[in-house]
């Protein structure tokens, strides 16, 4: 297989292997949804959970970040994290303390709290893996009811695509990159990862005429168009030339031969909303939001030149052919 997510077909396949469910679970597995959501009473406790493979810096807010931008596209109240470190042989004390004191910074950012995990050193792994689940709380009458998504519904992304893979790129492959990039573009670059967060994109897409939310992640906002398409159960038709991409963003892709369009996205947000309101939200806020097609059909297509396309389901991601 691939390196990377798991081919949603056969994720989908092999989720069907989970045959006891329980009253209290409200979302379970499934592909397109990022998070499991129980029945708490008049609460839905909300979890979501990521892992670190494809970076080397930064990888401890980078863990906090991904699994916390999970939990927010259900609109909860994030309260913390589990954070689970597996370190390759040879690793010091004071590696594991700069992963944590970089974790323990994002959090404190974000307003929660790591809240338990585990570290281990195993000779299973040749560099630092991390897996992070978030936890948060929703009140049960704000639940997003995905239900009443209809054709002609607005979908949009916050910010640009291909943020995350960007910022890896331009830590990890700086020297490399310095042949073609100035240093203030690959700092411009770098400083991407301040962005990777998508908790205050849903605080603002949170009103009566939203209907989802998903964290553009691996597989870039193709594979996340895809995989929505595959969670609403409906058709999405995206427009290429409306979606938002960054210059550097551009020159990262053009040099290394890579699609941005597939490139890891986290920062970005998915969002299906009914009413034009959303985009009046957002001119509030510092974030930008862009209007990239609608819910159209019964397939996931992107209309480039004027010629329609069916996209295809996520495969690895772009970043991996670099890393």
């Amino acid at each position: 297989m691939a390196t990377g997510k798991l081919e949603n077909e056969t994720l989908q396949d092999i989720l069907q292997s989970i045959s006891f469910h329980r009253k209290e679970v409200l979302v379970g597995a499934g592909v397109g949804l990022d998070t499991t959501q129980i029945d708490f009473g008049e609460k839905i406790c909300v979890l979501s959970t990521d892992p670190i493979t494809g970076a080397k810096e930064n990888i401890g807010s980078l863990a906090v970040d991904i699994s916390v931008n999970d939990t927010s596209t259900s609109g909860a109240e994030n309260i913390g994290v589990l954070l689970t470190i597996l370190a390759p042989e040879g690793t010091t004390p004071q590696d594991i303390r700069e992963i944590m004191a970089d974790a323990s910074k994002r959090a404190e950012e974000l307003e929660i709290e790591i809240i338990g995990g585990h570290t281990e050193i195993t000779d299973a792994v040749n560099r630092f893996v991390l897996s992070s689940t978030s936890i948060g709380i929703l009140d049960k009458k704000d639940q997003i009811p995905a239900d009443k998504i209809q054709e002609g519904d607005s979908v949009y992304v916050s910010k640009y695509i291909g943020i995350e893979g960007t910022a890896i790129l331009a830590h990890d492959k700086e020297e490399e990159l310095k042949n073609v990039m100035t240093q203030e573009e690959l700092d411009y670059a770098k400083g991407l990862l301040k962005w990777i967060s998508v908790q205050d994109d849903a605080k603002y897409a949170k009103n009566k005429d939203l209907s989802y939310m998903h964290d553009v992640t691996e597989g870039g906002l193709l594979g996340a168009v895809y995989e929505a398409y595959q969670g609403i159960k409906k058709g999405i038709e995206i427009v290429c030339e409306n979606v938002p991409v960054l210059e550097v963003t551009k020159k990262i892709c053009d040099y290394f031969n890579i699609k941005p369009f597939r490139l890891i996205s986290s920062g970005s947000m998915l969002i299906i909303s009914s009413d034009g309101s959303l985009e009046k939200k957002f001119e509030g806020s510092n974030i930008k939001l862009t209007k990239i097609g609608v819910v159209k059909g019964d397939e996931p297509i992107i209309i480039t030149d004027g010629v329609s396309e069916r996209i295809l389901p996520p495969y690895a991601d772009e970043l991996y052919k670099v890393i």
